[in-house]
């Protein structure tokens, strides 16, 4: 049986105490990631490591922000994109 997502469901979910910590987590990574950054603590010894670094980092920092903002309707996207 498949449980349809709700827009109540995710309200709730959104507000449950696991979800709260975990949107937590995401935005302390994002933000240990950018004061790294901010403080050459992730530069490389040569430009195209420092390149591959920076690209690499700045996903990782968008897929902390993606998820950690991600609403009901783009949830309910990703998943009919399945």
């Amino acid at each position: 049986m498949k449980t349809l997502l709700t827009s109540e469901a995710f309200a709730d979910w959104l507000q449950h105490p696991v979800t709260e910590a975990v949107k937590k987590v995401l935005e302390r990574k994002r933000r240990e990631l950018k004061d790294a950054w901010e403080s050459d603590e992730i530069q490389a010894l040569t430009s195209q490591d420092w390149l591959l670094r920076n690209a690499a980092n700045i996903g990782e920092s968008r897929a902390y922000k993606r998820l950690g903002e991600m609403d009901f309707e783009a949830l309910k996207g990703e998943l009919e994109d399945d």
